[in-house]
């Protein structure tokens, strides 16, 4: 990328990594040119959900390390794409539902913070981290993704997340708002789509 290094004191990328042709090179020139920053990307269930052709990792954080894995050498059905269920159905018409996104969000997506650097291993060969993509989860492996809470942290993030819930509802209700499909965000924004696109070919 054209900039200098550690030009940028924070970086978000949002569900890109998992198409990176070389991503080893793609984190190390994110970690170049920024301090500090914010990833995120399907999980390993995330994918099994809502699939995309051009994803060409599974990627899942295990201890606070960014471990991918080449999509093609895994088993798995990655064709039934349930997305439209999952992520154009279900967050604007269940609160149940986006409850869990709010209380077990790492279900389905990898949420990673980091500073200085970022820690990671592609196609591991170490049976520690290849197991989590290529066996039957445990119940081991299952608190090392999902550590328990305690009752009090449980309660207090289920309603923090139930009242930002709720208000978010009652709000786009009476703002009489509905889930906006990407054509009609493309000619409603179009010129604002074109100025960006136009930015990002300069660079």
């Amino acid at each position: 990328m054209p900039f200098q290094a550690k030009e940028f004191d924070y970086v978000i990328c949002n569900q890109v990594l998992e198409h990176a042709d070389h991503p080893e090179k793609f984190i190390r020139e994110v970690t170049r040119v920024a301090k500090r920053g914010y990833i995120e990307t399907p999980s390993l269930l995330g994918e099994f959900l809502f699939p995309k052709e051009s994803h060409k990792w599974i990627i899942l954080d295990i201890d606070d390390k960014l471990v991918l894995y080449d999509k093609s050498k895994m088993s798995g059905n990655y064709f039934n794409n349930y997305g439209e269920l999952f992520l154009n159905y279900l967050p604007y018409q269940s609160l149940p539902y986006k409850m869990l996104g709010f209380t077990e969000g790492d279900v389905m997506f990898n949420r990673y913070e980091w500073k200085d650097d970022i820690d990671f291993i592609v196609n591991p060969e170490d049976p520690y981290y290849s197991s989590f993509f290529l066996k039957k989860w445990n119940r081991e492996m299952v608190k090392k993704l999902f550590p328990p809470r305690s009752l009090k942290a449980e309660l207090i993030h289920t309603i923090k997340a139930g009242c930002y819930l709720i208000k978010a509802k009652i709000l786009n209700k009476m703002n009489h708002r509905r889930p906006m499909e990407l054509s009609e965000y493309m000619e409603v924004y179009k010129d604002k789509c074109k100025d960006l696109i136009a930015e990002l070919e300069r660079k």
